[in-house]
């Protein structure tokens, strides 16, 4: 390959992904941290506490890397919350049941980063719908 073209060719798009993280990581995002699996683990301020005492607290939570299908199940649901706790349920496993008992401004940190992981752009949109 010619000196030019190599000058031209863009860089992988792995690089690009680790100029994201170093770039969210310097705006403070503390709570999101990326596995080596592809998978996303986002931290909890305020950790749920389950009905059954004698199981510890859940303090994060888990989201495998999303899928046509797990976008698909939330297609069943009517209303942008509902559809939004079929898309986590699908990628953590957890069960919506279980998902409405998260605090409001963890499961807004979660719904962020579903937004941005399907492409989305503007916080306010629906990660399930695109619509206000």
């Amino acid at each position: 390959m010619s000196s030019l073209a190599s000058a031209v060719t863009p860089e992988p798009r792995e690089f690009e992904a680790d100029e994201e993280d170093a770039k969210a990581e310097e705006e403070g995002d503390s709570h999101v941290q990326k596995n080596d699996d592809g998978s996303t683990t986002i931290l909890f301020d305020h950790p749920l506490v389950l009905k059954d005492k004698s199981k510890d607290p859940i303090t994060e939570i888990t989201l495998k890397r999303p899928t046509v299908g797990d976008l698909e199940s939330s297609d069943v649901a009517k209303g942008d919350v509902k559809k939004t706790l079929l898309i986590i349920s699908s990628l953590s496993g957890l069960s919506p049941a279980i998902l409405r008992r998260i605090d409001l401004e963890d499961f807004k940190r979660i719904s962020t980063f579903i937004n941005k992981a399907l492409g989305g752009t503007d916080e306010k949109k629906s990660p399930a719908t695109g619509e206000e």
